[in-house]
C-alpha cells in the first residue's frame, strides 16, 4: 500500500458537495491530472474505482449493443481494444497480454473468453451479475485499505437495495446476492421486513429508511447521499494520501452522475431491470446462496 502524500495535488482541488449545480472539474480532466502527480501504482488505484461504471460498457460491446461511453478513465476505446484483445487471445492462446490490461481483475477476460466462442449468447443480466461478482472479490483481497473498504460498502449496498426490491416485488432476488458473509446470509434467508436484521446493521437501516422514499429519484439520491458520507467518514483522518485522492475520485464520479442524469432513461433502466429478473430464467445452482446456506 502507498505511503506517499500529495499534499499540492490535494490541497489545490477545487470543494465539492452533493449540492453542486455544476462540475468544478470533469472526471476526466481529474483522472488527466492525477496521472502527472501520482505515482504510477497509486494511479493504478485511481483507475480501479471506474470499474463498476465500465461493466455496462464492456457488455454492450460484448452483446453487440450501442455502449454509452461515460468521461472516465476505463473508457470505451479502452474496452474496445480489449475485446479486440481478446478475439485475438481465442485464435492465438499464448498472445501476451498487453500491460494496459494486467490492472484489471482477471475475472474480466476469463469471461470475455468464455463469452465470445458462444453460438447462443447467455442471459446479459446473468453475465453481469459475474462480472459484479469478479470485481467484488478482486477488490476484497485488495491490499488498499480504501479500494478495499469502499469495494465491500458498494456489494453490501447493492445487496441490500436488491434484497428490499426483490422482496418489494416478489422477485427471487437471494440468487443474485454476492458474497457469503452473515448480512448477505440474513438477507437471503431472513424473515420479516426487516429479515430480521432489525438495528444490528448501520448500512442496512441507513438503506431500509433511504428506500422509504415514495419515488425512484429520491431514493437513489439518498443511497448516493450515504456513500458520500461513507466516503467522508471513512477518510476523516486523511489529509494527503491517496487514499483521500481516491475518495476524492468516488464522490466526483457520484455528483458527475448526477449532473449528468437522465431523469427517463433512468426510470427506464430501473424497471427494465425488474422486469428482467421477473422473466429471468431458472438460476444456474452453483450461483445460488441459498444452495450455499445451511
Amino acid at each position: 500500500m502507498s505511503r506517499g502524500k500529495y499534499y499540492y495535488f490535494v490541497s489545490g482541488l477545487p470543494r465539492i458537495s452533493m449540492e453542486d449545480t455544476k462540475l468544478q472539474i470533469e472526471p476526466a480532466s481529474f483522472v488527466e491530472q492525477a496521472s502527472t502527480q501520482l505515482t504510477k501504482s497509486d494511479l493504478k488505484l485511481l483507475r480501479l474505482l471506474d470499474l463498476e461504471a465500465s461493466i455496462p460498457i464492456l457488455l454492450s460491446l460484448l452483446y453487440k449493443e450501442e455502449p454509452q461511453d461515460l468521461p472516465i478513465a476505463y473508457d470505451q476505446s479502452y474496452w474496445e481494444a480489449f475485446v479486440e484483445y481478446a478475439h485475438y487471445k481465442i485464435e492465438k492462446k499464448d498472445a501476451a497480454m498487453p500491460s494496459r490490461f494486467k490492472e484489471i481483475p482477471e475475472v474480466f477476460l476469463s469471461l470475455a473468453l468464455e463469452f465470445l466462442p458462444l453460438e447462443e449468447k447467455p442471459d446479459k443480466l446473468l453475465f453481469e451479475h459475474r462480472f459484479y461478482q469478479g470485481l467484488y472479490e478482486f477488490a476484497g483481497q485488495h491490499r488498499n485499505t480504501f479500494i478495499k473498504t469502499w469495494f465491500d460498502y458498494r456489494r453490501t449496498a447493492r445487496n441490500i437495495i436488491l434484497a428490499l426490491n426483490g422482496r418489494t416485488h416478489e422477485l427471487d432476488y437471494a440468487p443474485w446476492l454476492v458474497g457469503d458473509d452473515e448480512l448477505t446470509q440474513q438477507l437471503a434467508t431472513g424473515r420479516g421486513s426487516d429479515f430480521g436484521i432489525g438495528k444490528s446493521n448501520d448500512i442496512f437501516d441507513d438503506y431500509s429508511r433511504a428506500y422509504e422514499q415514495n419515488t425512484v429519484l429520491p431514493r437513489e439520491r439518498a443511497y448516493d447521499a450515504l456513500a458520500w458520507k461513507f466516503i467522508d467518514d471513512l477518510n476523516f483522518f486523511q489529509y494527503f494520501s491517496i487514499d483521500k485522492v481516491l475518495g476524492y475520485y468516488a464522490q466526483l464520479l457520484i455528483l458527475s452522475r448526477w449532473l449528468s442524469f437522465d431523469v427517463d432513461k433512468g426510470k427506464q433502466v430501473f424497471f427494465d431491470t425488474l422486469s428482467s429478473l421477473r422473466d429471468s430464467f431458472s438460476f444456474p445452482a452453483e450461483f445460488n446462496i441459498k444452495q450455499k446456506i445451511k
